[in-house]
């Protein structure tokens, strides 16, 4: 496989991966008391949010936007 077909291999999977989280996140049954923790705004939760962003970023090259984009996924399904 050529490189560049290599990158559009990986800018694929790089937008699957997310959108394949997204909904499987979807589908299951997330019970109410475990949501009810995130209903409420604190403070600590918002730091605990960050760090994670601030972590997956830091992986080299194209690993830390997969990571990124599937993180923020998850946090939005």
């Amino acid at each position: 496989m050529h490189s560049r077909e290599q990158s559009q291999f990986f800018s694929v999977v790089c937008f699957l991966i997310p959108v394949a989280i997204f909904v499987i996140t979807l589908t299951f049954k997330i019970p109410a008391s475990f949501t009810q923790v995130f209903q409420v705004y604190s403070v600590f939760l918002f730091l605990i949010i960050v760090s994670f962003y601030h972590l997956t970023f830091r992986l080299p090259g194209n690993w830390g936007w997969l990571a990124g984009f599937s993180f923020t996924m998850l946090i939005f399904a």
